[in-house]
């Protein structure tokens, strides 16, 4: 193995900068991207839910189904977003 690694030194080393190139633009446009976009629409959700709480506190029956308004998810959405880079 040795013996492999010393002949073929520019291979092995083009190899393994080529493997983390690869791992690396995965992890900046894929899994980074998809991460962010799950923890903002939870978060956003869970904002639009409370400020429908505060301003529609008399509608009891809406609040327990979960209701909010899709403009203000909207806007917590994008601003989440914006605030993590996206």
């Amino acid at each position: 193995m040795e013996k492999f690694i010393k002949e073929n030194w520019f291979k092995v080393g083009l190899l393994a900068i080529s493997t983390i190139f690869v791992v690396s633009a995965f992890y900046w446009f894929e899994w980074r991207p998809t991460q962010i976009k799950k923890e903002c629409n939870i978060s956003s959700i869970k904002n639009a839910q409370d400020f429908y709480k505060t301003k529609y506190s008399y509608e009891k029956q809406e609040i327990e189904k979960g209701y909010y308004l899709v403009d203000n998810y909207e806007s917590y959405y994008k601003q989440c977003l914006r605030e993590k880079g996206l």
